[in-house]
């Protein structure tokens, strides 16, 4: 009986928390790189983080940049990969990040 009772309240979890995300789609695919509609939006929100007027144009709008600036993005990492080693650390690279979380007012990469 406890047994039921435990399996009918974890279905019921599990489908209540799948009900309740929204779904993920693939939008595009770079070169075997998926791009959602998830990695979209956040670039939405990158994008009026940096520029934030931004938010006065239409919704397509915005969307068709970010996609838009998402494919810039991966092909020109695709290239880069090919070339460099992204993960090596550079300190000029870090002194840049630092400077655009200051004018942020953001404490750290998190």
């Amino acid at each position: 009986m406890i047994k039921k009772l435990f399996i009918i309240v974890l279905l019921s979890l599990i489908s209540n928390n799948l009900f309740a995300s929204d779904k993920i789609i693939i939008s595009l695919v770079i070169n075997n790189e998926p791009i959602t509609n998830l990695d979209i939006l956040n670039e939405v929100n990158y994008l009026i983080a940096l520029n934030t007027s931004i938010k006065n144009l239409d919704k397509k709008e915005i969307l068709s940049i970010a996609k838009d600036s998402l494919i810039k993005e991966k092909v020109k990492e695709l290239e880069l990969t090919k070339h460099f080693d992204l993960n090596e650390e550079n300190k000029y690279v870090d002194n840049i990040l630092k400077n655009i979380f200051s004018n942020l007012n953001l404490n750290n990469k998190d």
